[in-house]
């Protein structure tokens, strides 16, 4: 069609994006990324499949590891989209604090953790007490270590049967700040609880050099 009219060209931009989408499942990222930005550039015709074509591409560019571009694509689509209550929103932010993890940028990465930790209390609990992981890492790096144990215990919370990560970090943390009681009580329970853990090795190791 040589002169496309508003319709055509709407049209046009839904086939990319399904496309695209049809693309990623296949883990084919680049091309997948090529369809979504063929349908972002097409404009405003469908404003909401625009912006969940920017997340889309942002998921292709995570996943080839280009993480700056992805945390761009993820900041265009929270801030276009009209669909805040999906759980689409939702990853955007988690994917958004991941890709700036990614980057040693922790300070902004901890602000998205936060922001999906606030605004999706309800949310799948293995992904909320990964977040909360991710947060008390980052205060670890940033050598925050009280605020990264109580994040750590938050992660415990959330997922018992999952928490021997959460476990060994709020142990190991409890070390750096000199209270070896609780660093060993940590590593016991870690033992203990988890006995197939890979991070019983490292718990032994941790408490030998604690006492």
């Amino acid at each position: 069609i040589k002169k496309p009219n508003a319709k055509i060209l709407e049209a046009k931009q839904r086939v990319l994006f399904q496309l695209g989408t049809e693309l990623f499942a296949n883990s084919d990222f680049k091309q997948a990324q090529s369809s979504f930005t063929e349908a972002i550039s097409l404009g405003n015709y469908d404003r909401e499949i625009k912006a969940q074509a920017y997340f889309w591409r942002g998921e292709c560019y995570y996943r080839m590891e280009d993480f700056d571009a992805a945390a761009s694509d993820y900041l265009s689509y929270l801030s276009a989209t009209q669909e805040r209550a999906k759980n689409i929103y939702g990853l955007a932010q988690y994917d958004l604090a991941y890709a700036y993890y990614k980057q040693n940028d922790f300070d902004r990465a901890v602000t998205w953790f936060l922001k999906y930790v606030n605004e999706n209390p309800n949310g799948d609990k293995t992904t909320l007490s990964d977040a909360y992981n991710r947060i008390g890492d980052c205060h670890f790096y940033n050598r925050d270590f009280a605020r990264a144990e109580s994040y750590y215990a938050r992660a415990v919370e959330v997922t018992p049967s999952a928490a021997d990560y959460a476990m060994f970090q709020k142990g190991f943390v409890a070390g750096l700040q000199k209270d070896y009681k609780a660093k060993i009580n940590a590593m016991d329970n870690l033992i203990t609880q988890y006995p197939q853990s890979e991070y019983v090795d490292d718990a032994l190791f941790e408490k030998g050099r604690s006492y």
